[in-house]
C-alpha cells in the first residue's frame, strides 16, 4: 500500500529535498535535462520549506540536508525568512516637515507574534525598520507601530 500523504515537518521536507536531488542526478545521467530540472526545482522548493518549517518547530538543520552544500543555501533562506517574518499590515508613508524623511509603520508575523514596526527613509534611500517586541494580536502591534511613528516625528519636531 502506497502512502502518499503530504510532507508535515521540516524532516520531512528535507527528506523530500534528499529525494528530489537524487532524481535529478538519474534524470541528468540518462540525458532527460527537463525532467532533471524539475527535480533540481522541486529539491529547492522543498530545501526552503524545510527551512521554513523549521524555524516554526524551533529545530535544526536536519541531517538529511547538512552534508549537500547545493541544498544548503536554501535551507538558510527559508529559515531566515521566517525567522523575520511576514508583513500582514503596513500603513502609509508620512513625509516630515522638511521633507527629507518618511516613515511607515507595519506590523509581521513571525513565529513569537505580531512585532510592530516603523520603517524611516532618509532623502529616498533604502531603509530597515526598527522593531518593538511582539504582541499577541494584530490590533496590539498596529497601535504600537503607530505610536512608534507618531514618538519619532514628536521626537524629530523637539531637536
Amino acid at each position: 500500500m502506497k502512502n502518499d500523504r503530504p510532507p508535515i515537518d521540516s524532516f520531512d521536507f528535507a527528506l523530500e529535498a534528499r529525494i528530489q536531488l537524487a532524481l535529478h542526478g538519474i534524470a541528468a545521467i540518462a540525458g532527460n535535462q527537463w525532467n532533471a530540472e524539475q527535480h533540481l526545482i522541486d529539491a529547492v522548493i522543498c530545501a526552503r520549506e524545510s527551512g521554513v518549517r523549521a524555524c516554526r518547530e524551533g529545530s535544526d538543520m536536519s541531517l538529511m540536508l547538512a552534508d549537500e552544500p547545493t541544498l544548503l543555501p536554501y535551507w538558510d533562506d527559508g529559515f531566515e525568512a521566517e525567522e523575520c517574518g511576514r508583513v500582514v499590515w503596513f500603513g502609509e508613508w508620512f513625509s516630515d516637515m522638511d521633507g527629507l524623511n518618511e516613515t511607515r509603520p507595519s506590523v509581521s508575523l513571525t513565529r513569537h507574534g505580531y512585532v510592530p514596526a516603523l520603517e524611516v527613509s532618509h532623502r529616498g534611500g533604502d531603509c530597515e525598520p526598527n522593531t518593538g517586541h511582539p504582541r499577541e494580536t494584530l490590533q496590539e502591534a498596529i497601535g504600537a507601530a503607530k505610536e512608534m511613528e507618531s514618538r519619532w516625528h514628536f521626537d524629530e519636531c523637539i531637536d
